[in-house]
């Protein structure tokens, strides 16, 4: 892919992310505003198999812990759909079931049972997704960071094979990090 591919595709996300927080109704988004437009935007970008996203469900976004969104990821999701589904928010602790979301965020108050979480996710196509440091060495997938007033990503494609997700060229191709483990995922 050449530069100007990729800085077309930056600018596309940037617009999508932009766009979903313009919503909000300020100039400048805080945080969170922006890691809930990631969220419902990484949805575009990943294909989970077909027997697990069916045509009249929606498609869910679970948020594990803390809720630290407000009512930001509601706002990002609002009325919106993703490949004609609409889009759903679930707020969950560690010891509920995670069955029917399809996009976790797993809360750093979580870190007590991060490992619990991720071997109950283990292999159920669910695009794991936290904003702590370590989660990806851990074994989630997407790891979110904050850069002064941007949000970055790296990714992880050892969990999400293993979780048979298929995450779009375009959206690696903007990750600050992709890390394509050597070992099988299972020896996490």
């Amino acid at each position: 892919m050449t530069r100007i591919q990729q800085t077309c595709i930056r600018s596309v996300i940037l617009t999508l992310v932009l766009s979903a927080t313009s919503a909000f109704g300020q100039v400048t988004a805080g945080e969170y505003q922006l890691k809930a437009a990631y969220l419902f935007n990484f949805a575009k970008f990943v294909e989970w198999p077909a027997e697990r996203l069916r045509a009249s469900e929606p498609l869910v976004i679970g948020v594990v812990g803390d809720d630290r969104f407000g009512t930001a990821l509601d706002e990002a999701v609002s009325g919106r759909s993703v490949g004609g589904r609409r889009v759903a928010i679930r707020r969950l602790a560690w010891n509920d079931s995670f069955a029917g979301c399809h996009i976790l965020f797993i809360s750093s108050s979580e870190l007590p049972y991060l490992q619990k979480i991720l071997g109950e996710v283990r292999g159920s196509s669910i695009l794991t997704v936290a904003d702590f440091d370590g989660f990806m060495s851990r074994g989630g997938t997407i790891e979110l960071k904050t850069a002064g007033r941007r949000v970055q990503f790296s990714v992880n494609l050892g969990p999400a094979r293993d979780a048979r997700l298929k995450i779009s060229s375009k959206l690696l191709n903007l990750a600050q990090v992709v890390h394509t483990p050597t070992q099988n995922a299972g020896a996490r």
